[in-house]
């Protein structure tokens, strides 16, 4: 129990310092999906772009690939808003560079593997087989994007079922989520799964996944305690 609230207290504490430190927006519309399956597809994210509320938004998109023979997480953002929305340093290269064939790589992945800016890399995906992509950037963080990221338009290409998991929304100049709020829910309400969050609301939601598995590790005490104490009196 005690290690489970260590590691508890520092999933929450990370996510309160990815959403607040590196998050440079107000609003997030998740899907109400799993992470690699459904989502909202691609017009969703350009829809909520067009409105007169918002400045910039991207979709966030996650799929699974195979690179040097093992399986990785593929994230996928918005190359043209995606990198003003974050806070995602970049070491060498230019996310531009994100397109069709373009991937950025983790430092740290890069210099396990031996690979510099530039290099062609194998990129194998369960509908398209093996795909060369050439690293575009380096980037000096994972932790929000994960040691490898592309652009829409290649995950799109390679992974064409999964849709965007959440989009990030930063508002215009002087509009409040409360302003937006109707515009953003509108643009959404074919999708009955999806939520309109403000990140106070987000970070609640995803703080409410780990409950569920705090609540059965103190029932577990609870049962443990039960047994010790029909020991002491059997004794």
């Amino acid at each position: 129990v005690s290690l489970f609230l260590v590691v508890n207290a520092s999933l929450r504490a990370s996510l309160d310092d990815t959403v607040d430190n590196q998050f440079r927006g107000d609003v997030v519309i998740d899907s109400g999906g799993t992470f690699v399956s459904g989502g909202l597809p691609g017009e969703i994210a350009e829809d909520v772009n067009a409105l007169p509320t918002v400045d910039a938004a991207t979709g966030i998109r996650f799929g699974f690939a195979e690179i040097g023979g093992t399986p990785h997480g593929m994230r996928a953002i918005d190359p043209d808003t995606g990198f003003d929305l974050f806070d995602i340093e970049v070491a060498e290269g230019d996310v531009s560079g994100l397109d069709e064939d373009g991937i950025a790589v983790f430092a740290g992945e890069a210099e396990a593997n031996g690979w510099e800016l530039g290099d062609e890399i194998p990129v194998v995906f369960g509908e398209t087989g093996d795909i060369p992509f050439t690293i575009a950037a380096i980037l000096a963080r994972r932790d929000l994007t994960g040691p490898y990221v592309m652009g829409i338009d290649a995950f799109e290409a390679n992974l064409p079922d999964i849709g965007d998991a959440q989009i990030w929304v930063r508002l215009a100049e002087g509009v409040t989520v409360a302003d937006a709020r109707p515009g953003l829910e509108a643009v959404v309400t074919t999708f009955p799964s999806a939520e309109v969050q403000d990140t106070e609301e987000f970070k609640a939601a995803m703080k409410a996944q780990y409950d569920v598995i705090l609540v059965l590790v103190n029932a577990l005490l609870t049962l443990t305690i039960v047994i010790a104490m029909i020991g002491i009196v059997n004794a």
